[in-house]
């Protein structure tokens, strides 16, 4: 194949879109998460897709987190998760997603929140054992920003299909500046506790990682 020009050259190759998502928490270690308005059956942190202006994901991530909660995070940039999600009938091409530790919100802040109601209709503090609880009983799925509503035939074992092959591909980033790869999933046991459990996966994972960075030594 000859040499092509750059711009030329990407016009050859896959596409795929970008994400970035921040992981904000209140002062008791509750994972923040806002509910879709496209689909109430989502919730998801505060987050969204790479845009023109931007330069990095992490610029994505507090762009994002500002529009729609109107908290603006100035913090430093520290990866949590690196979470890659394959085409699917619900996303025509490839994802890549990056998480980034945003610190605790004081309960001032969180009671500061203003939404974008074109985005997301409520938001609520939960623990991850109480995130696993809503995912098994009510059937809302965490996912991740920005994702499209799915497919309405049949809305967790669509996205079962997805988490459960991404989080075997989620790689994070540990205290030293190595990456790692994430534990994989447990076996799915049906398309819907496949679902819950994996999206469950995903935050413990990044409760995990962000506990580890706050026990290493400086």
């Amino acid at each position: 194949m000859a040499w092509l020009d750059p711009i030329d050259y990407v016009q050859t190759i896959p596409r795929a879109t970008m994400f970035g998502a921040l992981y904000w928490t209140d002062q008791h270690d509750r994972i923040l998460c806002l509910c879709s308005a496209r689909n109430p059956s989502i919730w998801q942190p505060a987050g969204g897709d790479f845009d023109h202006g931007d330069i990095t994901p992490f610029d994505t991530a507090c762009r994002e987190g500002a529009e729609e909660t109107g908290i603006k995070y100035t913090g430093p940039e520290q990866v949590l998760l690196v979470h890659y999600l394959a085409e699917s009938t619900a996303w025509p091409c490839p994802k890549i997603g990056f998480v980034y530790d945003a610190s605790q919100l004081t309960d001032d802040q969180l009671g500061a929140i203003r939404l974008d109601p074109a985005e997301h209709t409520e938001h609520a503090v939960h623990s991850l054992e109480q995130w696993a609880g809503v995912l098994d009983e009510g059937g809302s799925t965490v996912a991740s920003p920005a994702s499209p509503k799915p497919a309405a035939r049949d809305t967790r074992a669509s996205w079962s299909a997805r988490e459960s092959r991404s989080i075997r591909h989620c790689r994070v980033l540990r205290p030293d500046g190595a990456y790692a790869r994430t534990e994989a999933a447990a076996a799915p046991r049906s398309a819907a506790a496949s679902c819950s459990s994996s999206c469950a996966d995903r935050l413990g994972v990044i409760r995990r990682r962000r506990a580890r960075r706050q026990r290493a030594p400086v």
